[in-house]
């Protein structure tokens, strides 16, 4: 038995094109070979025989669903979006076809229109893992952790394995519990420790309990496994800000907000970073592009009330620290930014000391380190970002 999957291919391409040269307009044929060529990763081949069906009958409703597949595997999925569209009935009545179009939507980041056509292929009586896990990343996205976890949960059960696995205990991570979190980490560990999502689970818990050191190893096998990892990113930039390395703690929460560019959490984050590194003007700026992103994120004002108080413009400072206690009277930006406002002058001079002492500092009285509570918020917010950054999809 050939067990060579290419020389399947290649085999059956060459059977197929000796028929097609006895009956070379024959449709059936053509869209057999189309299809050989897209499961072998010869695209252009498999473009060739789709669009020669296309030339003859614009309306050919294989050469179009082929085709589409085809510009997935591509990743051109606006150009699979249009030809799924344009196939019309049939695109309602084919389960196959709205699961696909799901996914050339969720590779748009298109993720309710995506959710959509996944929930109308599992109306159809399509129900296979591909498409309770999809919409489980789907209300990820959207915010809907309990939603998420109960899809996710059926894809594990329908084919139980690590990576599934690993995934449910990040989204019960994302939903607060931590310590159920836990548990299906170590079980999806026992089956694979070079699992990602549970490696970024036990160092995110381990971080979250001030275990910095113990953190580290599971955050940089995760990027090992995966270097497009953000939360692995985040992690690894807080282990490197509680430890001082403030060069490398910008690098890493930078590369960390590459893949969100839009999660405040994140941005505010690299703002911290940028005041203990003492480069005001930075923080300043990071700061502000927060408020942009997100006006209503109490943080990112107290970060900038922070950055304003440190570089003696008192009045601004003051200013957002209201807009930020008005948003979150908790915050600790604020605290932190009154708490300097307070002081009678030398605030020079605390600007140059920030990256030690003051950093490792309370606020207030009782309450948690400066960096304590930046990790433990960053950890938090990337809880909204939805799951790790996704590889190329499956045709079914």
């Amino acid at each position: 038995m050939n067990t060579n999957g290419v020389a399947d291919f290649d085999s059956e391409i060459a059977k197929y094109t000796d028929f097609l040269q006895q009956d070379l307009d024959n449709q059936f044929l053509l869209a057999k070979l189309g299809d050989l060529h897209h499961r072998a990763g010869q695209f252009d081949e498999a473009q060739h025989y789709f669009d020669k069906l296309l030339l003859a009958d614009p309306e050919h409703s294989p050469a179009k669903s082929g085709l589409a597949a085809v510009c997935i595997s591509r990743h051109d999925f606006e150009q699979a979006e249009q030809l799924f569209l344009s196939m019309g009935d049939l695109l309602d009545a084919s389960p196959a076809l709205q699961h696909n179009l799901g996914l050339a939507l969720f590779y748009q980041d298109k993720w309710p229109d995506a959710l959509a056509r996944f929930e109308a292929a599992m109306a159809g009586g399509l129900e296979d893992v591909d498409t309770l896990a999809y919409q489980a990343y789907c209300h990820h996205h959207l915010g809907n952790v309990a939603r998420a976890l109960k899809f996710a949960k059926l894809a594990y059960e329908k084919v139980p394995n690590d990576q599934a696995q690993g995934y449910v205990s990040l989204l019960q991570m994302d939903k607060g519990d931590f310590e159920a979190a836990v548990r299906t980490a170590r079980k999806a560990l026992d089956t694979n420790p070079e699992n990602v999502d549970a490696n970024v689970v036990l160092g995110s818990y381990l971080l979250e309990r001030q275990q910095v050191d113990e953190a580290l190893p599971f955050l940089s096998l995760s990027l090992d496994k995966d270097p497009d990892n953000s939360r692995a990113w985040l992690g690894l930039g807080l282990v490197q800000m509680y430890n001082q390395q403030m060069p490398e703690a910008i690098d890493s929460i930078s590369r960390a907000l590459s893949y969100t560019p839009r999660n405040p959490g994140t941005i505010v984050t690299l703002g911290w970073a940028h005041i203990a590194n003492n480069d005001l003007n930075k923080a300043e700026e990071t700061f502000r592009h927060a408020v942009a992103v997100s006006p209503s994120f109490g943080e990112a004002h107290g970060g900038l009330a922070t950055v304003l108080a440190l570089a003696n413009r008192d009045d601004e400072a003051r200013e957002e620290v209201r807009k930020s206690r008005r948003l979150n009277k908790g915050g600790f930006g604020a605290a932190f930014a009154l708490s300097i406002l307070l002081e009678s002058g030398g605030k020079h001079d605390r600007a140059v000391q920030v990256l030690g002492h003051s950093f490792l500092q309370s606020p207030k009285a009782g309450g948690l380190k400066l960096i304590e509570a930046i990790k433990i918020h960053a950890q938090r917010s990337s809880a909204k970002q939805g799951p790790a950054k996704l590889k190329s999809p499956r045709n079914l």
